[in-house]
């Protein structure tokens, strides 16, 4: 947070405590500007040619002659002037920070250095990127121009769009070549015409133009020019450096500024992206709810569907064998050959026995079909509430991952909801034909004859009309029969019920428990969500704090050195 505006401060910070002040001299290739700071020196010392030859940042200072070669790997080597050739054209130079040179005929001293840059038209990439880099670092430009040539388009990008907005104003146009010009009228209107379009662009109402010619104080030793050079230098020496960089400062804080502002804001979203990730949870808390009732809505739907299907299925069974017990009701009744008046109770007796014992036969023949139904019914169900709830919760926490900046990530990739047990419901079918069995009773199926014709029957029984009396009990069989099916179908229907009810209520607490912990850890992520965009406000402000207390004093340390060059000019 602020990390780029307090970048840009220390920048400054280090801007503001540098010693060393150099003088950078650019300008597109083939314009003179390895010439140019060789005739400072008064030899040839830096390599020259019509080809690019610049390809490192060369800086050069007052002292004893000496030529170094300084590596990025923070080592150094002394080498000799013919040596400098191998550092020219299209040398690799990649290890390489800088070449320094020292020679005692340099018409300034240190602080002050002069950095001798590759062309900013220069083909090769890496060369003009060496300029670029070091270009922020100028205390004071040397614009290197052709005097027969009008500035052109791309000298002009440079000019507005690197120097000027890197805060750069102290800059001198060296209309190099000024004795190739033949008329020295066409020279003054040439520096005219550049006079007048440099006024036009802000921060250049008064330029520094001055006529030169490298080759001619370098080889023919014309100290006109060379003077005039140095008295430029020796007038930006008189200010010192600190108050050659008075437009580069503020040039700096206002960037800083705007950078601040920029962060702020970008910190200010970040508050509020953390508040809509508290509220988008919060509605995923909501959804979760809705999903639980949709669920279980569909689970009941599906339970109730398949408890119809299996009770037809079984009630089919049933009716299978319908006739056939009629059919031996019958035959009972019509294999009675004992006393006429113990008829009713004996066969009434015999045909229970035997419905009691089809009862038994088809429950544990077919009820164990009936269970793998019902096993298939719930193993179904677990199998999808296994995608359903598993894929709702990859879904939610995917998103709720994706769409998180909190710090503690880990939170919401572990504790997750335990997956569901395929296991968890298998205790609900532990019955079989003995439960129904025991759910019906033992005492008597189905009264074969109805009181209402109970007297009858015994009179023609006391009559001795047995064969009417067997006559009228077939009569009634079918009915019998019809009850027991019913009887039967009942019971049946009665365990599916009960066995389905233990599934439905297994389903409905896995699921209650199930998005409990997913609302529980909803609830924790949200608690957690309130406390980091409280504790991020917090940080914030601090940062902003402190970001404009170390702010205020740059500019209050820079406000200070510029009352002092006042006072300084008042005197």
């Amino acid at each position: 947070m602020y990390h780029q505006t307090n970048h840009q401060m220390n920048d400054l910070m280090k801007e503001i405590a540098r010693e060393e002040a150099f003088i950078v001299v650019v300008g597109e290739f083939n314009h003179g500007k390895t010439t140019f700071v060789n005739s400072l020196m008064g030899e040839k010392i830096l390599p020259m040619g019509i080809l690019p030859t610049t390809a490192t940042i060369n800086i050069i200072g007052k002292g004893e002659r000496k030529l170094e070669v300084h590596y990025k790997d923070a080592t150094s080597k002394a080498i000799e002037l013919d040596e400098l050739h191998s550092f020219i054209g299209d040398h690799p130079v990649e290890n390489i920070e800088m070449i320094t040179v020292q020679h005692p005929d340099v018409p300034f001293a240190a602080p002050y250095y002069m950095v001798d840059t590759p062309g900013l038209n220069d083909l090769n990439k890496t060369r003009s990127d060496v300029s670029y880099r070091f270009i922020p670092k100028a205390d004071i430009v040397f614009f290197l121009l052709k005097a027969d040539q009008p500035i052109s388009g791309t000298e002009l990008s440079f000019l507005e769009d690197t120097l000027l907005e890197e805060g750069l104003s102290n800059i001198v146009f060296v209309m190099n070549f000024a004795e190739e010009m033949d008329d020295e009228d066409e020279l003054e209107e040439m520096i005219e015409d550049l006079r007048t379009k440099l006024k036009t662009i802000k921060g250049l109402e008064s330029p520094v133009i001055i006529p030169y010619d490298a080759y001619e104080v370098l080889f023919n030793g014309n100290q006109h020019y060379l003077h005039t050079i140095e008295t430029v230098i020796s007038d930006f020496q008189a200010k010192g450096s600190k108050t050659l960089r008075q437009n580069r400062y503020r040039s700096l804080l206002e960037r800083i500024d705007q950078t601040f502002v920029l962060e702020k804001e970008e910190c200010l979203q970040l508050t509020q992206l953390k508040s809509n990730e508290v509220l988008d949870l919060q509605t995923w808390l909501s959804f979760n709810e809705q999903q639980m009732k949709e669920v279980l809505v569909q689970v009941n739907e599906y339970v109730a569907e398949q408890i119809r299907e299996i009770k037809v299925m079984a009630d089919k069974s049933i009716a299978f064998h319908q006739e056939e017990w009629r059919s031996e009701v019958t035959h009972t009744i019509d294999q009675y050959a004992g006393p006429s008046n113990q008829f009713a109770e004996r066969v009434e007796k015999e045909i229970n026995r035997y419905l009691a014992r089809e009862r038994k036969y088809w429950l544990e023949r077919y009820l164990p079909k009936v269970n793998i139904l019902i096993e298939k019914v719930r193993d179904h169900i677990v199998l999808e509430l296994i995608k359903v709830t598993e894929n709702e919760e990859s879904i939610m926490w995917k998103a709720i991952d994706a769409q998180s900046t909190y710090s503690n990530q880990s939170f919401f990739k572990t504790n997750r909801p335990a997956k569901i047990d395929p296991t968890i419901m298998a205790g609900v079918l532990t019955g079989g034909a003995a439960t129904v069995l025991v759910s019906v009773g033992t005492g008597m199926i189905v009264p074969l004859v109805g009181l209402a014709v109970y007297p009858i029957l015994r009179k023609k029984m006391e009559d001795s009309a047995l064969k009417e009396a067997k006559e009228l009990l077939s009569g009634q069989v079918s009915s019998s029969v019809d009850r027991f099916l019913l009887e039967l179908s009942g019971s049946v229907s009665t365990y599916i019920d009960g066995t389905m009810d233990g599934i439905e209520t297994n389903i409905q607490t896995y699921l209650a428990n199930h998005y409990a912990m997913a609302r529980k850890k909803l609830d924790g992520t949200i608690e957690l969500g309130k406390k980091e965009t409280h504790e991020l406000s917090l940080q914030l402000q601090q940062n902003e704090k402190q970001t404009l207390e170390k702010l205020e004093q740059i500019k209050i340390s820079i406000n200070h050195m510029n009352s002092k060059k006042l006072e300084y000019n008042h005197e």
